[in-house]
């Protein structure tokens, strides 16, 4: 990325200490979420490719009312290790993180899908940015179009590819 000019967005975790699954990273996290985010910073703050850090996607605890505290945490160990860069995560619940403050924590809100809701939420945020961390579904077949070019939910084709418009999308 650093050769080639690109940007990067850097993420850390993908649950924090609630979890997504019964085995994964929530059993660990009290102890090395703190270590683990430091040496994840060193590692990388040196690169000037790396433009933003990210502090999870789409974690559970996003839907708990108080656990924007551990964002706040999370975030100020990315200040005091890179003060240079602004941090984010990926959230998928545009409207729940706005309404219980998840999302007015973070230097940039990132939001996952539902672009639609973009508008309403950025206007009640106090940061003035808003970043579609993740804003087309994986429902897209790298150069294959489709004619004409229409929107549609769960579409299915005989070839078993979808279109590259990014205009098919699941059911979320």
């Amino acid at each position: 990325c650093d050769e080639m000019g690109m940007m990067l967005m850097v993420e850390s975790f993908d649950e924090w200490n609630t979890p997504k699954c019964k085995n994964g990273y929530n059993l660990f996290f009290d102890e090395w979420a703190e270590k683990d985010l430091v040496n994840l910073i060193w590692n990388y703050r040196n690169n000037p490719s790396v433009v933003m850090w990210c502090i999870g996607n789409e974690v559970p605890n996003q839907w708990t009312e108080g656990d924007c505290k551990i964002a706040k945490r999370l975030q100020d160990i990315c200040h005091r290790e890179d003060p240079s860069r602004p941090v984010t995560q990926g959230m998928d619940a545009p409207d729940a993180v706005v309404n219980n403050n998840f999302a007015a924590v973070m230097d940039v809100a990132g939001f996952n899908y539902r672009p639609f809701r973009y508008q309403v939420n950025y206007k009640k945020l106090p940061q003035g940015i808003i970043l579609g961390s993740e804003t087309a579904s994986t429902v897209s077949s790298r150069g294959v179009y489709k004619f004409p070019v229409e929107r549609k939910a769960m579409q299915r084709y005989e070839d078993h590819q979808s279109s590259s418009y990014d205009v098919e999308h699941c059911g979320w």
